[in-house]
């Protein structure tokens, strides 16, 4: 239902009079609808533009997660583009898009636990920041390595799995401490900004609900004005 301009949740037999009923689908983009019309932005910059933060936070630990790859395989400049893309931008985008959907929708509509919310966010980063690249970019190095790299590594198959593995695990090994600050920090952004998202969440709410009272009393007032009048 519709309080004002704010998506409600609420059970049939408790709806006001003048109440609309709305699918899921109608409450999420009425909702979104209504943090995009918002003013001043900065009273719910979170809500906005704090997908953006992760996904920033996400491409940047996949930039530094994968550049260190290339430099253990000595790939240099060679297919940095090619590497880039899939190990970072895609996780880039994923995070965004996925934080929108299963975070904060869920949000705005109130009608999922906030702590499993705020534990789902941080889920969803660690995967996109930490452990998509962390997979993808020593893949994309020891292949473009084998064909190009002057690293000597032997041909990627089955009966190598075991040696291709104990390289990969050599060269992560000196890189676990890093890995370990750019999960935490990740997961403490995630953290921080659906904590900032749900508050803005509430805020729009009792801001709403706030002027609607000052509207009813504004009303009530002028009928009671009118009465005396009269």
């Amino acid at each position: 239902m519709v309080d004002g301009e704010f998506v409600l949740k609420g059970k049939p037999g408790d709806l006001p009079s003048g109440a609309v009923l709305l699918t899921k689908s109608e409450a999420e983009k009425k909702q979104w609808e209504l943090v995009y019309s918002w003013k001043p932005v900065t009273e719910i910059w979170s809500l906005r533009y704090g997908h953006a933060f992760l996904s920033s936070a996400t491409i940047i630990s996949s930039i530094i997660i994968t550049s260190y790859y290339r430099r253990s395989f000595k790939l240099g400049s060679f297919g940095q583009l090619t590497t880039q893309i899939p190990t970072c931008f895609i996780p880039g985008f994923s995070s965004s898009l996925f934080h929108g959907h299963f975070v904060v929708s869920p949000l705005l509509l109130q009608n999922e636990c906030p702590v499993c919310v705020q534990t789902r966010s941080s889920a969803i980063q660690l995967i996109c920041a930490v452990f998509i690249p962390g997979i993808l970019a020593p893949l994309v190095s020891m292949g473009y390595s084998y064909q190009y790299g002057p690293s000597r590594l032997p041909f990627p198959s089955l009966k190598n799995a075991r040696e291709l593995f104990q390289i990969y695990w050599r060269i992560t090994k000196r890189f676990q401490r890093r890995l370990a600050f750019i999960a935490g920090a990740n997961a403490l952004l995630a953290t921080f900004i659906t904590y900032k998202e749900a508050s803005s969440v509430y805020y729009m709410q009792m801001k709403l609900i706030e002027e609607r009272l000052q509207r009813e009393e504004m009303v009530q007032k002028y009928l009671t004005e009118s009465d005396r009048k009269n």
